[in-house]
């Protein structure tokens, strides 16, 4: 097993809990482990694709998007549910070539087919066209969400539909735990399949 100091190097982690760094050492770069009780996902603090260490939200945690990690056709989490979730959300804006059913475009595969769709829906939205699902990109995806029904329970999931394919029901739920004053958000989770109430997960992790 690495150490916390060569996990610390090699990972390129910056500014994490010795948690992280012990589940780093455990797992090497990128994964989760259980420490102390703990699952920690390592995959929060990796470098993004332009190599600055930046660290990101590997797991969609609350609740906006512009902290999620950085994607592209050439990062290291272009295979993803992350992916997957990105690919929903441009095809029901249109931004397919008309060529695929959405269980086709959405494969969870960061390809040229996706780049140019991104570099398309920036394209349309008035951000620079990079190719990079960035924090304003991110940003811009969220805002497509549309919430369907509003968890009443004391703990319990939103769902939203993605405009453009208000037909398909729930593709996104979003965990909330109401209080007496307060609502608190926490992760996100994808539909296994469009109108699902079965969840994935929206995240780094590989499909």
């Amino acid at each position: 097993m690495k150490s916390i100091e060569q996990s610390k190097q090699n990972c390129k982690i910056l500014n994490l809990p010795v948690v992280m760094l012990a589940a780093a050492a455990v797992t090497g770069c990128g994964g989760s482990s259980n420490v102390d009780g703990l699952v920690v996902d390592t995959n929060v603090a990796m470098l993004n694709q332009s190599g600055a260490n930046e660290q990101c939200d590997a797991s969609s945690l609350n609740d906006v998007w512009s902290d999620n990690c950085n994607l592209s056709q050439s990062s290291a989490f272009a295979v993803s549910s992350y992916t997957r979730g990105i690919q929903r959300i441009l095809w029901c804006q249109g931004y397919d070539g008309g060529t695929f059913t959405i269980d086709e475009f959405a494969n969870g595969i960061f390809a040229a087919d996706t780049d140019q769709a991104v570099r398309d829906f920036q394209e349309a939205s008035a951000l620079p066209v990079s190719g990079v699902v960035d924090s304003s990109t991110w940003d811009e995806l969220r805002a497509q969400l549309q919430p369907i029904e509003i968890s009443t329970n004391e703990s319990g999931y939103d769902s939203y539909q993605i405009s453009g394919c208000e037909d398909d029901g729930e593709q996104f739920y979003q965990r909330t735990v109401v209080g007496e004053n307060s609502i608190e958000f926490f992760g996100w989770k994808m539909a296994a399949t469009p109108g699902s109430p079965d969840m994935m997960s929206f995240s780094t992790a590989q499909l």
